[in-house]
């Protein structure tokens, strides 16, 4: 992506940056890259990103701004390479203060502004429908996840969580594939039915009295 790129930004989207020094974005966009692998999704999402808010503060008329970006969340879908990135935008003068309570805050629902492409142009307003939607996966990610941000999921190749809440993938040590992990759960539930099964059931001795 060049860094000319071209970006329309809503008038409420540009009120809220001017007025509140940040922004929760969720950008949904193509990932056209061959790894999969978390260490560099991630690293090209932090590449990509950083590019995309350069833009929209050259829109907003605040190119000079300094900015800083935390992100959040990156979710790849097995559909047509498509990968949402959720993160946070704070210009320089955004107070420390709110910059840590934003970034502590895994379940309250935050304003959410998306960023989708069509064509050439990337289109950023605000979008009320998907606050409650970003506000619980995160707090689900959180649940699961105990590592540094960004929490990170991918539907085609789900990770394994190890009982420490470390995200593992597949090829490292420790790793456990989705579909034995699928068949493991199965043989315990049917284990458990089975024993219920026999507990239920009356024994020999019991049907001789019966008799």
């Amino acid at each position: 992506m060049s860094d000319d790129m071209e970006v329309q930004v809503a008038a409420q989207t540009r009120t809220a940056l001017q007025t509140d020094l940040t922004l929760r974005c969720l950008l949904r966009d193509k990932y056209r890259h061959k790894s999969r692998r978390s260490a560099d999704v991630i690293s090209w999402a932090q590449s990509h990103v950083g590019r995309l808010s350069n833009a929209v503060l050259r829109e907003v008329g605040q190119q000079t701004a300094g900015f800083s970006i935390q992100m959040n969340m990156i979710q790849m879908l097995g559909l047509r390479d498509l990968v949402y990135i959720c993160y946070d935008l704070f210009l320089d003068e955004c107070d420390k203060q709110v910059r840590t309570e934003i970034s502590e805050s895994f379940s309250t629902e935050r304003p959410i502004h998306q960023i989708t492409r069509k064509g050439d142009v990337y289109i950023m307003r605000r979008d009320e429908r998907v606050d409650g939607k970003v506000a619980r996966q995160y707090a689900r990610m959180r649940s699961i996840d105990k590592g540094p941000l960004p929490f990170f999921s991918d539907l085609t190749d789900p990770p394994f969580y190890n009982e420490h809440g470390r995200r593992i993938e597949r090829g490292e040590e420790g790793y456990v594939p989705v579909a034995e992990m699928l068949r493991a759960d199965k043989r315990r539930r049917q284990e458990e039915a089975d024993a219920k099964r026999r507990q239920d059931e009356p024994d020999d001795n019991m049907r001789q009295d019966k008799q």
